[in-house]
């Protein structure tokens, strides 16, 4: 069978624009092939002013009655398979002026067009002036072209990287002014390797950059992800006494500021504040990106400068999620002022302060050593309707604890509160409460009870003790039984040694005594008869215990059943006394959803196991 006839129709055309049936000139260009590629997109999908109409348009009538051969005539055609915007809108300049425009009217459109970045304007012009008037392709033609392609949307290093092969296949010259719009289009669609070779082209014939184009190598080497180049290329234009643009600095600034590099975003800060004037100050977004940054990564000496220069000037009103960032950076720098002006920013707002904004303004001063201060800030808190609870006071235990062997430890702290007490300012339970468990972990249990007996002077009127307040007692004394078991240890074993030695009494012989009389009345005063006066006062003031509570009291009563550990030697009794708590811990936790009620700690259990299987106790 005879191979069908195949028809080159428009429709094959349009389906394989490069088809030809002819071969152009070596001569002519190929501009057009880039004007209109497969991958454009028809002008009407970026302006909807050109509604292509369904009329076929007519032939177009050449100027003059000339024309351009036929070969170069059907590649125009080929390469503009899409129909370009209609000539008939006259709703666009653009339009009016490709009417009734001279040839130089419509190359003024066409560097604007280019200079906004429309491509797709751009390459209709180009057509029109080839195509249409006759013109023969040139350097303004490429020039335009690839300007254009700093089109977010269409423009594409693919398509510069054509054009500058072409200019170069078809020995159009290559100026000083398309090596730098090659540069400003690749400040947008970035190429490492074009960009070298542009500045390659222009260091081998002596053409040195512009000042723009000292700008578009550092924008595309940001665009390129490449910091360091893109510094370096920055510290070498100031080098030149070159004046960096605003929009330049702002984006070193912002790149700076995604890597966290702090440092360097600083000081571009600075020379990004010089280039502002009255007039055009600094944009607020600029500001608020650089403190939600600094601060979500809290670097507060830039938090500080820009809240310094932005928000304490009125100029800037940060959201009330930034401040609180900003309070968690003044806490971690102990930074009490910037901590009172961020209040003074959020105390202005309709929205209350929240509990977590006093505790992060508590820190702050307890890390400047202000411990008056952090007080007057539970007191405050104490007065708004969420209480400050023992959790909020955490802060204010571990500076006490850290602090405990100088000055503004616990004992300071107690001045202060008795201080404020006399004047009639009371402190909320949970400062008590922390002073309390300083004075525990610092093993001064006598001082801790002290000031448990001078509580309701203390708080204010109505308030009492709570579950937590009797759980660090009773965590003092459980913890004064252990130390003083093992120094009373220490000491039988070291007056033994020396009765041995010396065979009748002697001064270090009666010393060592007195010291283990000493360590057994220690033992005394935190042993069990102060937990079991503990124990009476929770029930005198209806304070419900809780699981620790009762882990505590079981401990201590173990401890006490035998001398070996500390405490009085309380025998079988106070091992009867720890079974007790222990089976009415196991009775008051059954309410709380779980069947067999609360359970003793691993090591508590321990010990109450290793007590009544020495004492051949079988419950």
């Amino acid at each position: 069978m005879p191979p069908s006839r195949q028809v080159v129709d428009r429709l094959w055309h349009y389906l394989c624009p490069s088809f030809t049936l002819a071969v152009a000139p070596a001569s002519r260009s190929q501009l057009l092939c880039h004007a209109k590629k497969s991958r454009f997109l028809s002008p009407t999908i970026i302006n909807p002013r050109f509604q292509s109409t369904a009329r076929e348009r007519p032939p177009y009538q050449w100027p003059n009655g000339h024309s351009p051969n036929s070969q170069n005539r059907l590649r125009f055609q080929l390469h503009w398979s899409h129909r370009p915007p209609d000539p008939d809108d006259h709703s666009s300049r653009t339009s009016a002026i490709i009417r009734l425009g001279t040839n130089a009217e419509l190359h003024q459109e066409l560097h604007r067009r280019a200079n906004g970045g429309d491509l797709a304007w751009a390459r209709y012009l180009v057509y029109t002036l080839v195509h249409s008037r006759g013109e023969r392709p040139d350097s303004r033609h490429y020039y335009a072209l690839i300007l254009a392609n700093t089109d977010l949307a269409l423009g594409s290093v693919e398509d510069v990287e054509r054009l500058v092969q072409e200019m170069k296949d078809q020995h159009v010259d290559i100026d000083s002014a398309t090596h730098h719009a090659v540069l400003k289009a690749l400040a947008i669609h970035p190429s490492y390797t074009l960009r070298a070779q542009t500045l390659q082209e222009l260091k081998a014939t002596w053409t040195p950059l512009t000042p723009a184009g000292h700008h578009y190598v550092i924008a595309g080497l940001l665009r390129d992800r490449q910091l360091e180049l893109a510094l370096e290329s920055f510290h070498a234009l100031q080098q030149h006494d070159i004046t960096p643009e605003p929009w330049l600095l702002n984006l070193l600034l912002h790149t700076c500021l995604s890597v966290s590099a702090f440092p360097e975003a600083t000081t571009l800060l600075h020379q990004r504040l010089a280039l502002t004037t009255p007039t055009s100050p600094l944009p607020s977004a600029v500001w608020l990106h650089v403190l939600t940054s600094a601060a979500q990564a809290l670097h507060h000496p830039l938090i500080a400068f820009t809240w310094d220069r932005a928000v304490a000037t009125d100029y800037l009103n940060p959201p009330s999620g930034l401040c609180s960032l900003v309070l968690d950076s003044c806490s971690r720098a102990a930074d009490p002022d910037l901590a009172t002006d961020v209040f003074r920013v959020l105390g202005g707002r309709s929205s209350p302060v929240r509990p977590f904004h006093y505790e992060a303004l508590l820190e702050t001063y307890l890390g400047a050593g202000d411990l008056e201060s952090a007080l007057t800030v539970l007191n405050i808190m104490a007065r708004t309707p969420q209480p400050p609870t023992d959790a909020s006071a955490r802060s204010l235990f571990l500076f006490l604890r850290d602090r405990a062997d100088g000055r503004g430890g616990p004992s300071d702290a107690l001045r202060v509160l008795r201080a404020r007490a006399k004047s009639g300012e009371r402190a909320p339970l949970c400062a008590v409460n922390a002073v309390l468990e300083a004075l525990v972990w610092r093993g001064e249990l006598g001082e801790a009870l002290a000031a448990y007996r001078r509580l309701a002077f203390l708080v204010p009127d109505g308030a009492r003790p709570n579950t937590h307040t009797f759980n660090l007692l009773l965590q003092g004394c459980s913890k004064a039984m252990t130390v003083a078991g093992s120094r009373t240890k220490d000491t039988n074993d070291g007056l033994e040694a020396r009765v041995a030695q010396h065979h009748q009494p002697t001064a270090a012989v009666a010393a060592a005594s007195s010291a283990a009389a000493a360590a057994t009345a220690r033992a005394n005063v935190g042993g069990k008869p102060t937990a079991l006066f503990l124990a009476a006062e929770m029930r005198a003031l209806d304070v419900a215990p809780d699981a620790l509570t009762y882990d505590r009291l079981v401990l201590i009563c173990a401890k006490a059943s035998g001398g070996g550990e500390g405490g009085a030697g309380g025998g079988p009794k106070s091992l009867d006394d720890a079974w007790r708590y222990f089976e009415e811990m196991r009775r008051a936790g059954s309410g709380e959803g779980r069947a067999k009620g609360w359970f003793l700690r691993r090591g508590t259990f321990a010990v109450l196991a290793r007590k009544m299987a020495a004492t051949g106790d079988e419950r």
